[in-house]
Order: C-alpha cells, then structure tokens, then sequence
C-alpha cells in the first residue's frame, strides 16, 4: 500500500534547513538530523551571508515522495531526476528515536528494496531499475 505525494502539489515554497550528524555505519546513510521549517528562504539566505557563506552551486531536481506501508512500517521513497546529470535516484528512509533500531531498520530497507529488485553495492551505492519503479508506482 502506497500514497504519492508531489512535493510540487504540497508546496513548491517551503524550505527546510537540515543539521545532519556523521554517519552512523558505513553501508547507509543513516545519520541523526535536526530539520527546522523556514518560513522565508530569501531571509536564511541573508542570514547565511551574513555569516560568510556563499552561494558556489545550485542544483534543480524533480522530486517524486512516495509513502508506503511495508510490512507495517511506514517508509517514505523519493524518486529525484536531477536534469543537470540526467540521472535518477532513489532514497529510502524511516524516522526512528533510538540507534538501537538501526540494524532491524537497514534490514527492512534493504528487503523493501529487493522487493523492486534493487539490489545494494559496495557501501551506500545501490543500483536499480528507474523504469521498474516508475511502472509500479505510476501504475
């Protein structure tokens, strides 16, 4: 079971500014992070270069959001086209409190996956089926 929401149909206006910790193991991503809504993007970029950022790169990408019920557990997957390296990617991710649950989480993702027939490589790299996944979500 599965609902699709387009960030673009939530809003296209919202920005959040993201704190991500190191990593917490070598074969995800899954680190701890602290977001914040921000009401007015062209203020935090002010405020940023007040603290001495710059702005080097910007990159655009079409953003898919998909949530699902695996099994009982609520996993968000986000689809990405970045039009810059026209390519397509996936991220898989569940919200959890406590770093005991990380191992049983990683096996969830992993088997949710597998389900599509992505398969994990070498550390955080997974490679997948764009067209497979498309198909099945967009029936």
């Amino acid at each position: 079971e599965f609902d699709k929401k387009n960030k673009d149909q939530i809003s296209s206006e919202n920005f959040y500014l993201t704190y991500k910790e190191k990593k917490l193991d070598d074969s995800t991503k899954s680190r701890k992070e602290l977001e914040l809504k921000v009401e007015d993007g062209s203020l935090l970029a002010e405020i940023f270069k007040k603290l001495g950022f710059r702005e080097v790169f910007t990159v655009k990408k079409e953003r898919e959001l998909y949530e699902f019920d695996y099994n009982g557990s609520k996993i968000e997957a986000l689809l990405d086209y970045i039009p810059i390296l026209k390519q397509n990617f996936i991220e898989v991710e569940m919200i959890t409190s406590s770093e005991n649950e990380l191992a049983q989480i990683r096996n969830i993702l992993f088997e949710f996956l597998n389900e599509f027939g992505i398969k994990k490589k070498n550390k955080s790299l997974i490679l997948f089926d764009f067209e497979k996944i498309i198909s099945i979500f967009c029936y």
